[in-house]
């Protein structure tokens, strides 16, 4: 009889425990598809803007855009863009305008392997 009534106490030891896990563990893989989710229409938007026919970089830098990603800009691309000079380089890749495109569209695809998107 005492087993019976130690068996009964884990038995509702456990289940309490276990109905308190249960929803924090579902919360933390709700939480964590938002996030995946949020981050992947966050760099298609991003990656959309970019590839306006119309882009302007100087409109750009002032968007929302472009201040959630500017700490994953490298510094010197930031300083550049920023500062609006243009530096001359075998490195540049096409005009002012296809250059900062490029550069970015390469910031959005080392975001989408960091955050484990690709």
């Amino acid at each position: 009889m005492a087993e019976n009534i130690i068996v009964a106490i884990i038995g509702l030891i456990s289940g309490g425990i276990g109905s308190l896990i249960a929803p924090w563990a579902k919360y933390g893989v709700e939480k964590y598809n938002l996030r995946l989710l949020n981050r992947k229409d966050f760099l298609q938007n991003f990656r959309k803007e970019i590839e306006k026919e119309d882009f302007d970089i100087e409109e750009f830098i002032n968007s929302s855009y472009y201040s959630q990603i500017r700490d994953e800009i490298p510094q010197e691309m930031r300083s550049e863009i920023e500062s609006y000079v243009l530096t001359l380089s075998i490195k540049t890749r096409g005009t002012r305008q296809t250059h900062y495109k490029a550069t970015l569209l390469d910031v959005v695809s080392k975001l989408e392997k960091k955050w484990g998107l690709l």
